[in-house]
């Protein structure tokens, strides 16, 4: 877990680099990082979903129709996530989810497993695994 965190942090400082000290503090504030740090790996994704929405952010997904792969359109269809971005089909079949936070930035998190039943809804474990992107 702390190197999910280092990581993150550094992802932050890269970001907000351009900030001073005390701005990037609140950014990271208003995005809510801690509490996305906070997430554990194992959570089902429909829970940490449905916090991340609370916390603000939108659902921005755009699903590839020549993406190939199944278990992405069971998630979106099925499970009706529209965030879903992309999965893929090896290893640990990680699944990405994209958020937006005020037309600024995009959140990414990451789900790992697979749908077993594709016409059953599917609540995959989070993986850990997340990153924030400046949209500009």
């Amino acid at each position: 877990m702390k190197k999910i965190v280092v990581v993150c942090f550094y992802c932050l400082s890269i970001l907000f680099g351009s900030l001073a000290h005390s701005d990037s503090g609140e950014m990271a504030k208003e995005l809510r990082v801690e509490e996305i740090i906070g997430f554990q790996p194992g959570d089902r994704y429909g829970a940490v979903r449905e916090r991340v929405i609370g916390y603000g952010y939108q659902l921005d997904g755009d699903l590839s129709e020549e993406m190939g792969y199944s278990q992405a359109f069971q998630l979106r269809d099925i499970n009706g996530w529209s965030e879903v971005t992309h999965c893929w089909p090896t290893g640990a079949s990680q699944c990405e989810y994209r958020f937006r936070w005020n037309d600024r930035f995009y959140l990414f998190l990451y789900t790992e497993g697979e749908c077993y039943d594709e016409q059953s809804f599917c609540d995959l474990p989070y993986s850990g695994e997340w990153r924030i992107e400046d949209i500009r």
